[in-house]
Parts: C-alpha cells; structure tokens; sequence
C-alpha cells in the first residue's frame, strides 16, 4: 500500500529549482504509467529524489499549469511507527500550507 500527498509550491524561484532538479531520465517505465494512472489531471515532471521508504515527483496541473511535489510513501502500513510518523508529516504539512495561504 502506498500513500501520495501533494504539496503546492509557492515560490516561483522554488519551482524553477524544482523543475530543473526533477529528471524523467531518473524513473523506470512503470513508475510513470502508475503516476499518470492515479494522477491523470497532472503531467509527471520527473524524480526529484528518493529515500529509503518514499519518492518525491515534480508534477504539473494540467489546467492550472501550477507545479507540485508528490511524494509516494512506499509500504506505508508497515509499521504503526511508519504510519504515525508519515501521519505526523501530513498534519505539518497541511498547517504550513494554510500558514501560507
């Protein structure tokens, strides 16, 4: 079981950055057909980066042209641990968001 979350970024220097880092090279095929079949409104930019247990995607609105981070929690049920701590992240997460706005 995965876990996604998108995050708007803000600052148009932090999406230049962004999309400049994100490579497509980076990905194998079926990391793009899962991606562009559970986010069909977005286009995938690329990898931005990866850990041991999540990806982190550049993607772009289709219609508002606006770029998000994606990030792919992998086995996100492992653990109680795991769960807590990505459930933590989400909370934060959407508090800096609305901090934002």
């Amino acid at each position: 079981m995965t876990g996604r979350y998108l995050s708007p970024l803000q600052d148009e220097k932090q999406m230049r950055r962004l999309k400049r880092r994100a490579s497509v090279s980076k990905m194998d095929k079926a990391d793009i057909e899962r991606l562009t079949l559970v986010l069909p409104e977005y286009t995938i930019v690329g990898l931005i980066g990866e850990g041991s247990s999540s990806k982190v995607y550049s993607i772009e609105s289709i219609h508002s042209k606006k770029t998000y981070a994606c990030k792919e929690v992998l086995n996100i049920f492992e653990s109680d641990e795991k769960t807590r701590a990505m459930l933590r992240e989400v909370q934060i997460m959407r508090h800096l968001t609305e901090m934002v706005q």
